[in-house]
């Protein structure tokens, strides 16, 4: 594939050097060219220097050729025009790298729809919802994430005292936005109709929205509502503001340290709930002041990766497990990978790295796009898009489709955001559809599709 990477910060430089190792023709766009001399050196990739909201350049870079075009850079306003460019110059594909803080923005009016981008990835976001993920993972099983977090993937296994046994699927009452995806009974793996009764031991993935799913867990495992959990939060700007928004009072009893003033004045103002502390977690004295040690979860996500570090060795030291780290630079985040457990540190998240791994699922020269599959890979969920008005699926109602055999419909990608339809939506051009699929059944549901490739 020709992939033009605009932006050679540190997520454009790591995703840039995977490409080239796995084979792809890469170009790379940077302003600055003593971002890009460094590179050079060890990386087979062409080289442009300028900006990308120039379409002469983008031309000069070969836009036309392109089937993925990554806007990277730190600058949202840059990304939005860039890809604006380079989808009405020719590329197939176009991803643009935002800032948490711009998702109000996203609210009020579709950037994706208006600049004709394919996908918007915030690195803050995608890092906030994989703490989120660790913070439950105690309470439900999550395995995997994806539609910027918005849907998980959970495994849980029956045992011979659940209350759910021999009662049909569309008898239980399941929150809005969680689907019983797969039932694995022995070494048989089926997406199941709503008349399906489940059984003692059967393996099951359920597939929703990551409230949705915690309620489930424990209605499948017959447990009462647990108490909910003490976090302790040290950051209260980007990714701190996105993890937040991850939870509700209902969740979780949550108190943010902050050490600046009209940080702290910003989150009292708009998450009421939430207890707001002014000070630096650096210092043990402000911890035990106000009991950290009774939390259950600790993170430390501010913009100062030294500061994290010292603040997750104050929580540990005072007994607090988990501790979860957000670290930025490169280098810092593969040291504390191999020493964070001797210094008590639990999970080390790095933007860089979950963006990276978000993105690499645009490199497929396949009409669709794999978000997760078994182990075993006899079943995937996949991620199909609606180019035009003139797909099959246009304006139809979901229940007029006839889905195959082996197949089901998750959520719809639009303006930004995922929802699990009903059986009276209709599909729009330009829509994501979410699907999940056996293995033998995919080429039967791409078929769906085919017209609007």
């Amino acid at each position: 594939m020709k992939i033009i990477i605009s932006g050679i910060g540190e997520v454009g430089s790591h995703l840039a050097s995977l490409l080239v190792e796995k084979g792809h023709e890469i170009v790379l766009i940077d302003y600055q060219s003593e971002s890009v001399a460094s590179l050079e050196e060890h990386l087979d990739a062409r080289i442009v220097i300028g900006s990308a909201t120039s379409a002469t350049l983008l031309k000069e870079a070969g836009i036309d050729q392109a089937d993925l075009f990554l806007a990277l850079t730190s600058d949202d306003e840059v990304n939005l025009v860039a890809c604006s460019l380079a989808k009405a110059l020719g590329a197939k594909e176009v991803v643009a790298r935002y800032h948490a803080p711009a998702r109000k923005d996203h609210q009020v009016i579709s950037y994706s729809r208006h600049f004709g981008i394919d996908y918007l990835v915030s690195p803050e976001r995608l890092a906030a919802s994989t703490l989120a993920r660790e913070i439950r993972s105690p309470l439900t099983p999550v395995i995997d994430q994806f539609a910027r977090g918005s849907i998980e993937v959970a495994q849980i296994t029956l045992d011979g005292n659940s209350d759910l046994l021999g009662i049909p699927l569309n008898e239980l009452t399941l929150p809005a936005r969680v689907r019983v995806g797969i039932i694995q009974r022995g070494e048989e793996i089926q997406i199941p109709s709503a008349r399906e009764v489940l059984k003692a031991g059967d393996r099951i993935i359920l597939v929703g929205s990551p409230q949705g799913l915690t309620e489930a867990v424990r209605k499948f495992e017959g447990t009462m509502r647990l108490q909910k959990q003490r976090i302790v939060l040290y950051g209260a700007e980007d990714i701190g503001t996105a993890l937040i928004e991850n939870f509700t009072s209902h969740d979780i009893e949550m108190k943010v340290i902050e050490p600046k003033r009209e940080r702290c004045e910003w989150i009292s103002e708009h998450y009421p709930w939430v207890q707001v502390i002014e000070g630096d977690a650096i210092h043990s004295r402000l911890m035990i002041e106000e009991n950290v040690m009774e939390a259950d979860v600790f993170i430390a996500a501010t913009r100062d990766d030294e500061n994290n570090v010292m603040a997750c060795l104050q929580a540990a030291k005072l007994g607090i497990r988990p501790c979860l780290l957000v670290i930025h630079r490169p280098d810092y985040a593969g040291i504390m990978a191999d020493i964070g457990d001797i210094l008590g540190v639990n999970q080390t998240v790095s933007p860089r790295l979950v963006t990276g791994h978000e993105l690499l699922r645009f490199v497929t020269e396949e009409p669709y796009m794999v978000l997760w599959e078994m182990p075993n890979k006899k079943a995937q969920i996949i991620r199909i898009r609606l180019q035009a008005e003139d797909s099959p699926l246009y304006r139809k109602l979901v229940r007029e489709l006839k889905w195959p055999s082996g197949t089901m419909l998750l959520g719809i990608e639009r303006s930004d955001n995922t929802t699990v339809p009903s059986a009276e939506d209709r599909f729009h051009a330009h829509d994501s559809l979410l699907l999940l699929t056996r293995l033998e059944s995919r080429d039967a549901l791409i078929d769906l599709f085919r017209p609007a490739f």
